[in-house]
């Protein structure tokens, strides 16, 4: 069964984002910090009927901001979306993301992951979430994941193997 996520929706989504770029011996700056704050307004909170309320709605004009699901309920205004990420220079890159949602007035989701790539052709990557939403009873469902990967890159001025 294929789900369809598109809708017929008007939205606008602001943001505000600040960088911090250090300069290399050679001249080249590079970005070694970035923080961006968004959040996105939507003009039909039913997304033109097809929000379906209690129900987990996955749909494409909410992904966008946040991979978690957030509207069980018709809303104008996604969680503002907090994604800190740190690049130092060599093999390491972090992130740190957090999630506030200002209808439920809570922090809904934290999260953190770090890319490591210790030599040319592999890479690392471990990351955890934490994520809370609020259930039509007193009660609220969290989904915790964890996630973690070795990638083995291609060396450069080699086209990848493709399998037909």
């Amino acid at each position: 069964m294929k789900t369809e996520t598109l809708t017929d929706t008007n939205e606008f989504m602001y943001s505000i984002t600040q960088r911090l770029f250090h300069r290399a011996g050679d001249g080249q700056a590079d970005e070694v910090v970035s923080w961006r704050v968004a959040q996105k307004y939507f003009f039909d909170p039913t997304f033109n009927g097809a929000l379906v309320p209690g129900t987990r709605n996955v749909l494409q004009a909410l992904d966008s901001i946040t991979p978690f699901a957030f509207a069980e309920e018709p809303r104008h205004f996604s969680p503002i979306d907090s994604d800190l990420r740190v690049s130092p220079g060599g093999d390491y890159d972090a992130q740190i993301r957090l999630e506030y949602d200002t209808r439920r007035q809570r922090l809904t989701t934290a999260g953190h992951s770090v890319e490591n790539s210790p030599i040319s052709e592999f890479q690392f990557y471990g990351g955890a979430f934490l994520h809370r939403q609020q259930q039509r009873s007193a009660a609220s469902r969290k989904s915790d994941s964890y996630a973690g990967r070795i990638r083995r890159l291609e060396p450069p001025g080699l086209e990848p193997l493709l399998l037909a």
